[in-house]
């Protein structure tokens, strides 16, 4: 079983790092072994929507007083979506996805920044406050749900009118 580090942050600001060998978008749990200076530690099952994000990181170490890259350094290819997001603390981080279902606890994205040490961050969806895909706002949260206007073919769900795609199954909307 391959093992990722990763770093969680809760809803409450708290960081801890470790690692997971069972992580799945999909799951709302998985098994977590907090990185701590002595030889064992015990496993912790997590759930993920008492998180705001996980990070995938390429070494616990990193650098918390770098500042991401101002300049843009990859751009979506096609098929995939230009993501940002403003956590409800105020935190804003953008990426890229290669997509992601409004259905589902959270989504990956790749950050920009081709030198950050995260590799890939999952985005809990109940910690957005805002979520912008490909320069379209998405609403999060119940307060928005009063502003839908049609439904999509496909899964059904009431969306707003002037969307272009469904946020929750990808469904093209263009000619509906």
């Amino acid at each position: 079983m391959a093992f990722s580090k990763i770093v969680i942050k809760n809803k409450k600001g708290e960081i801890l790092k470790g690692t997971t060998g069972d992580f799945s978008p999909r799951s709302e749990s998985f098994h977590f072994t907090p990185l701590i200076k002595q030889e064992c530690s015990a496993t912790i099952k997590v759930i993920v929507n008492n998180l705001k994000a996980i990070f995938f990181v390429k070494d616990f170490a990193g650098d918390k007083y770098r500042e991401s890259a101002k300049k843009i350094s990859a751009q979506p290819r096609p098929g995939e979506k230009l993501i940002e997001v403003r956590f409800l603390d105020g935190e804003q981080m953008t990426g890229i996805a290669h997509g992601f279902h409004l259905d589902r606890l959270g989504f990956f994205i790749t950050p920009l920044d081709q030198d950050s040490n995260n590799e890939r961050i999952f985005v809990i969806l109940s910690s957005l406050d805002s979520l912008n895909v490909n320069n379209e706002e998405i609403p999060v949260g119940g307060e928005h749900k009063k502003e839908t206007n049609r439904s999509c073919p496909t899964c059904q769900v009431q969306i707003k009118a002037d969307w272009h795609w469904c946020p929750f199954d990808g469904t093209p909307l263009d000619f509906i």
